[in-house]
């Protein structure tokens, strides 16, 4: 994942730019999320960087691009800083996003606080989100963590049926440590009630259901970087995988595990060997 900083590094700096090939290169990456995106989009330069930068990662191997937004509107509606109104702009579709992600949970935001968006709200621009992607040949999914509606209490079942749904994949938040990846049961523990949940609903709608986990790589409270100096993030993802494998639970046929993710550029750069010359033309 990259966010606003990292990505206008990229756009500016040839040399950031060499870093994130490399890292997908060496890390085997298909898929790229953008997020806060309104800062690079509000500066119209920044428009023939963003479609060369997405052409040369398709190049690059990179299957699936996706924006991640805030709401329909920042998607659809927006002429100034939309992610259609780049699109349209772009003169092949190889410079566009395919993906059409809505961000997390703003609905677990106290009702005071900036950002708070009602549930159903939110949940309505995902609805929209699906039915423009469908009929216009792309894809939307999801980023989210708890199913837990801290404010107008919709029943985790109904938030798993609605995510299963209305979206291809949903990009599962994985909040934890180091300490708590590496403790047998731990790093499943944190996975276990939200992936029935999602499996339990999958299963109802006979449909099998793409679950990205996505660690933090930062160096935090809930972040594994200390455990990525030793190991890749594709051991992070065993570790949790073998747990899925061996635990029998409801709807785990209908879940399909796809791979991992990561967010936190600046330590996962840290990682990549920089002495690496061979990039894609």
């Amino acid at each position: 994942m990259l966010n606003e900083d990292s990505l206008y590094n990229i756009l500016t700096n040839p040399q950031e730019e060499k870093t994130l090939f490399l890292m997908i290169k060496q890390m085997d990456l298909t898929a790229i999320r953008m997020y806060k995106l309104t800062g690079i989009l509000e500066h119209k330069e920044n428009w023939p960087k963003l479609a060369s930068l997405i052409e040369k990662l398709r190049a690059a191997g990179i299957i699936y691009i996706a924006a991640q937004r805030s709401s329909y509107f920042r998607h659809v509606e927006d002429e100034e800083t939309g992610t259609i109104a780049f699109n349209t702009s772009c003169a092949s579709d190889l410079q566009r996003f395919n993906v059409l992600g809505i961000e997390g949970e703003p609905w677990q935001t106290d009702r005071t606080k900036e950002g708070y968006v009602a549930y159903k709200l939110w949940m309505d621009d995902i609805k929209k989100t699906n039915k423009y992607c469908q009929q216009n040949g792309l894809t939307n999914d999801v980023y989210v963590h708890k199913f837990l509606d801290t404010t107008t209490n919709t029943a985790t079942s109904v938030i798993a049926h609605d995510l299963a749904y209305y979206n291809k994949r949903v990009n599962l938040t994985c909040y934890i440590n180091t300490t708590k990846l590496i403790t047998k049961g731990r790093a499943w523990t944190e996975m276990l009630n939200r992936l029935i949940l999602l499996g339990t609903q999958a299963a109802q709608m006979v449909k099998m259901q793409e679950v990205l986990v996505l660690f933090n790589c930062k160096d935090t409270e809930d972040g594994i970087w200390d455990y990525l100096t030793y190991h890749s993030l594709l051991e992070a993802l065993m570790i949790i995988t073998r747990d899925f494998e061996a635990n029998t639970f409801n709807g785990k046929g209908n879940l399909k595990l796809i791979g991992f993710g990561g967010f936190g550029f600046n330590q996962l750069k840290r990682l990549v060997n920089l002495s690496t010359t061979s990039l894609p033309a």
